[in-house]
């Protein structure tokens, strides 16, 4: 029995065979010794028949002698090969001669040639595999239609989603004027600035440079770094979630990332994975030295940061370590950006404990972003570097 390829016939049958013969006695010789095998075998008698056999059984090998009246088994194997939908099919020429006849069959397009007289195992060994030769190409052709109907598919999905992309970014157009800060923190003109303190928030190449009530410290950038910076550069104003997800990418590239996949594309893109290996090493390195200098409450702060962005690799990661994806544009964007300002204000809570809780009591994450400081304790921010080149 002939096991079809996976994806090209649902169940087993038999491999067809076609034998062309017009010596009736050679055809019913090989039908003798192939059909105890478990092999299917028509017999055509002329060339002309042979064809019509081809086109209406679809054999899975065709057994072709050379020397017939009507048309030569040459000319039978040229017009297979000219035929798109058998142009693959394999040919075994059957020859009286090791020599001459062999050459030519294989200009003719032929896969293979025997001998007359036959050999039994031989003529056995040659049709078994010209079969494994058939079953793979009916394999290819599955999986190339298959490929050519998911890429249907997946146009059809890339239409879909950039038509979402252009209606959402209408609305942003249309909504987004009367949004009005959400506290009104900015002082009049000429009130009394009571307690307003001072911050600074500069990006410096690779670093930012943060003060906060005296303190200074160094932050590595990142993302959620340069998220926070926006934020804290207008407070009080609402950010979509998809804006700030592109911070620093060019609009053109920024909607074909968005949409050039069947969704919303990685829960974790390049620049969060990067991040992520790059904050990994550096709290091994700190958990290590807190603990040779046995400050125990610091590992434990930094082991609680290890094990929250072990949490979201992993969730972030499928079997095989294949990336897994988000199921919606809006909702890619609002995750995205949540995990990267809570990793930022995770390293700036342990750097600055005093920062970290200003941050968390202000920074509202979701579809929509913003920073909201109390009226009564502003912060006057001088941010520079916020819109900085994504890496």
């Amino acid at each position: 029995m002939y096991r079809a390829a996976e994806g090209t016939r649902s169940v087993d049958r038999k491999a067809r065979l076609l034998v062309v013969d017009d010596t009736p006695e050679n055809a019913q010789l090989l039908d003798a010794m192939l059909s105890p095998h478990g092999y299917a075998v028509a017999l055509a008698f002329s060339g002309a028949e042979g064809l019509e056999k081809v086109r209406t059984g679809e054999p899975d090998v065709v057994l072709l002698d050379i020397l017939m009246p009507d048309i030569s088994g040459y000319e039978v194997c040229r017009r297979i090969r000219a035929n798109p939908a058998t142009r693959l099919l394999p040919v075994v020429m059957l020859t009286s001669s090791r020599d001459q006849d062999k050459v030519a069959s294989i200009e003719a397009g032929a896969d293979d040639f025997i001998a007359r007289p036959f050999d039994p195992r031989e003529l056995l060994s040659r049709v078994r595999s010209l079969l494994r030769i058939k079953e793979y190409q009916d394999a290819v052709q599955a999986q190339a239609a298959q490929l050519a109907e998911w890429n249907q598919t997946l146009e059809q999905h890339f239409r879909s989603q950039l038509e979402q992309l252009e209606e959402l970014d209408r609305l942003r157009r249309v909504f987004s004027p009367p949004i009005q800060p959400i506290h009104p923190v900015r002082l009049a003109p000429g009130a009394h600035q009571g307690s307003e303190l001072e911050g600074k928030f500069q990006r410096e190449g690779e670093y930012w440079t943060v003060e906060y009530e005296g303190r200074t410290l160094r932050l590595r950038d990142g993302k959620g770094m340069r998220i926070l910076a926006r934020l804290l550069a207008d407070p009080g104003r609402p950010f979509a979630a998809l804006d700030l997800e592109r911070l620093g990418l060019p609009p053109e590239r920024s909607t074909t990332r968005a949409v050039a996949s069947s969704n919303a594309g990685e829960l974790l893109d390049d620049d969060a994975r990067r991040a992520y290996r790059v904050r990994v090493a550096e709290l091994g390195e700190q958990i290590e030295a807190a603990q040779t200098e046995g400050r125990s409450d610091a590992a434990g702060q930094l082991r609680e940061e290890m094990d929250f962005i072990v949490r979201e690799l992993s969730r972030a990661f499928g079997l095989g370590g294949r990336s897994r994806h988000a199921g919606s544009i809006a909702e890619r964007a609002r995750l995205n950006v949540m995990r990267a300002v809570r990793s930022a204000m995770e390293r700036t809570t342990a750097a600055d404990a005093g920062l970290g809780a200003h941050l968390k009591a202000t920074i509202h994450t979701g579809t929509v972003c913003a920073y909201t400081p109390d009226p009564r304790a502003l912060v006057a921010w001088d941010v520079t570097g916020q819109a900085g080149q994504r890496d």
